[in-house]
């Protein structure tokens, strides 16, 4: 598997759409930095470098998706999975040295990010409010994150023999997963009590009620695990840098790993490669 491995990593060098994945997400970061760094300038709004730190993680799972679905989706376009099979290689190594390298070129992509969102964020913003060790254990659940997304999207790649197929089809899983996430999130968010306007005497007050819309019970813990389990749902948290969750975050990421990887490769043995 090291020879395909090692093929993989030639053809990652040489890919144009990987390195502007990586672009578009130093610019994103950029982009929010300087944004912020306008607001305090001009405004006084308070910031810091782990206000938006995190946040630059939420528009990644349309990125991987992008990549990895045509980086793999190449490799069935140009015959190369067909050419490996026939000289002998196993269907096991095939889909698992695609893995690894996808996997290594968006764990790259997350920490090249970090790195960079740090260096820009401390220039313009100064150092981070949060303990060091909650930004790295942070950074440790952005890197699994990273990791099970590319799963996903690789299991669904390599399943699919039309790469403009496998490339519409992990676009639209991933908006998909980014707008349950949203509307797990909005419903999870909404405050225990709201205000509202009632008529006492022919007089309008303003009363402090119970919010029917806010969840309760076992249907906000339902709520909370779906949120925690998607990806994307697992980026928005990590923007608020929310601490009660990260670990049981990163325990989901490397559950979705293992068994999208296990299935993809299950599926992929036996699949029908023209």
């Amino acid at each position: 598997m090291s020879r395909l491995i090692h093929a993989e990593f030639w053809r990652l060098r040489k890919n144009v759409l990987y390195f502007i994945c990586l672009l578009f997400m130093l610019g994103y970061t950029l982009l929010g930095y300087l944004s912020q760094y306008r607001n305090l300038k001009e405004y006084g709004y308070h910031y810091s470098v782990d206000t938006f730190f995190f946040g630059c993680l939420v528009p990644i799972g349309f990125v991987f998706a992008v990549f990895v679905s045509l980086f793999v989706g190449t490799q069935y376009a140009d015959g190369a999975i067909r050419n490996r099979l026939i000289v002998g290689a196993k269907r096991r190594d095939i889909y698992m040295s695609s893995f690894i390298v996808t996997g290594a070129a968006a764990v790259f992509i997350t920490i090249a990010t970090y790195v960079f969102g740090l260096t820009v964020g401390i220039l313009l913003l100064g150092k981070p409010e949060i303990p060091w060790s909650h930004m790295f254990l942070f950074m440790a659940a952005g890197i699994v994150m990273s990791a099970a997304f590319v799963s996903i999207f690789h299991m669904f790649a390599m399943l699919t023999s039309s790469k403009t197929n496998s490339a519409v089809f992990c676009i639209l899983l991933s908006f998909v997963m980014f707008f349950v996430a949203v509307g797990i999130y909005q419903a999870l968010v909404q405050p225990q009590t709201i205000q509202q306007m009632v008529m006492k005497d022919g007089v309008s007050v303003i009363e402090t009620v119970k919010n029917p819309g806010y969840l309760t019970g076992f249907k906000r813990t339902l709520y909370q695990a779906f949120l925690d389990i998607l990806p994307p749902g697992q980026a928005m948290q990590l923007g608020e840098c929310s601490l009660s969750h990260a670990a049981r975050m990163m325990g989901y990421s490397a559950l979705i790993t293992i068994i999208t990887t296990f299935v993809g490769n299950f599926i992929f043995c036996r699949k029908d490669i023209k």
